[in-house]
């Protein structure tokens, strides 16, 4: 899960942009907001890209962010960030 601390629009793709989805954050109520990408069938080595738009400072990121998708520790999560 990504944890921005604004209201985001997360943009992503798992084929180097040649698809993309848009998933919005929502807000957990403690100054966090949260967005859970679906990345559960996406096999072991393969990469995510993202980047976010801000909706209330009406920008975008300005840079891209890569994801790797590795197998799930027991009681953790799948993907690592780099």
């Amino acid at each position: 899960a990504l944890r921005p601390r604004a209201p985001a629009v997360n943009h992503w793709s798992a084929d180097d942009w040649k698809m993309c989805h848009d998933v919005k954050t929502h807000d957990t109520g403690i100054g966090i907001h949260l967005v859970d990408l679906a990345t559960q069938k996406l096999a072991e080595g393969k990469q995510i890209k993202l980047t976010f738009y801000w909706p209330d400072a009406k920008r975008w990121e300005g840079a891209d962010f890569v994801v790797h998708i590795a197998t799930a520790a027991k009681g953790g999560s799948k993907a690592h960030e780099q």
